[in-house]
């Protein structure tokens, strides 16, 4: 069951950087990212530290992860936690570096039921309202 919450967050985290970088106009943005280049170990590294900078880092702290066997690394850091139309969110910072690409971008992860988080879409991006 666990292992299907961090696969369905990889999926949504995915997917949802995917969107928002076709709603920014840049469709072919996500081929540039470390993401891009991650294989599935990597990747599922890469969920477990997000899972768990999402459910329990607190703010300002950093989640390192690496796979040893290819090098990918990165680390999380969620900024700032609170409230955005009634759903608990966290503004989080992800810095990756996989196959010489390095990438770092910041999202509004909100969270919609316990432990599933999704991105808020750009065109809804609003300031997280301090709890």
């Amino acid at each position: 069951m666990r292992s299907m919450k961090k696969l369905l967050l990889g999926a949504v985290v995915t997917l949802l950087l995917v969107v928002s970088l076709q709603a920014k106009g840049d469709i072919t943005g996500l081929k540039f990212t470390p993401l891009a280049k991650m294989n599935e170990e990597d990747f599922a590294i890469y969920v477990e530290a997000m899972e768990d900078a999402l459910n329990n880092t607190p703010d300002g702290e950093v989640r390192f992860w690496e796979n040893s066997k290819t090098g990918s690394h990165g680390f999380l850091i969620p900024l700032r936690s609170g409230m955005i139309e009634g759903m608990h969110c966290r503004l989080m910072e992800i810095n990756n570096s996989v196959a010489h690409k390095r990438g770092r971008f910041h999202f509004n992860f909100c969270e919609q039921e316990k432990g599933v988080w999704v991105i808020l879409p750009v065109k809804q991006k609003k300031r997280i309202d301090a709890q």
